[in-house]
């Protein structure tokens, strides 16, 4: 018997039975071998009773947006969701650069996206600018700016917070 990993791909054939056409799924390993019949009934006869289960979709759900988070790690190099010792995932480091103002331009001003003090380039020498990944649903301003680093760093806990919540991850993350 091959090992199960072997068999990936269902494909759809037709056969003539008794003068009609009819639809049948086959099993290919990797190679595109067919598998014969005692390869493949008991893998069939498990994962049908593994499917049959009543909270198994839930349960997929759950898995999959598992998944959804360790691929935005693999797909984004400006992110990483590691994991704790428990295995649940982590929200990454800030993202943020130091800005100097340019004493040759026109001063200017914004207020902190978090304790909203004003920082203008008349006091201060510079701000923090947030970068964050592009992650579906990840709600953030356009330009989102900082008097300070521990700022930023709320700014950043707090718009990934939102995104934990709205997106129901609470039980995956830490």
């Amino acid at each position: 018997m091959k090992p199960v990993l072997d068999i990936l791909f269902p494909v759809t054939v037709t056969a003539n039975q008794d003068g009609n056409e009819k639809e049948y799924y086959l099993i290919q390993d990797r190679h595109g071998y067919i598998c014969k019949s005692d390869e493949v009934l008991d893998i069939l006869e498990k994962a049908v009773a593994f499917y049959k289960r009543e909270d198994i979709n839930d349960w997929i759900e759950r898995e999959n947006q598992k998944t959804s988070i360790e691929l935005y790690s693999s797909y984004n190099f400006d992110v990483d969701f590691k994991k704790n010792k428990a295995g649940k995932f982590m929200i990454p480091s800030p993202q943020m650069n130091y800005k100097e103002f340019n004493s040759k331009k026109a001063h200017w001003g914004f207020k902190c996206g978090w304790c909203e003090s004003k920082v203008s380039s008349k006091t201060s020498k510079g701000y923090y600018t947030l970068s964050f990944p592009h992650i579906q649903n990840l709600e953030h301003g356009e330009f989102v700016r900082a008097c300070s680093k521990e700022c930023g760093a709320l700014i950043w806990k707090d718009t990934f917070k939102h995104w934990i919540h709205d997106n129901d991850y609470q039980d995956l993350f830490e």
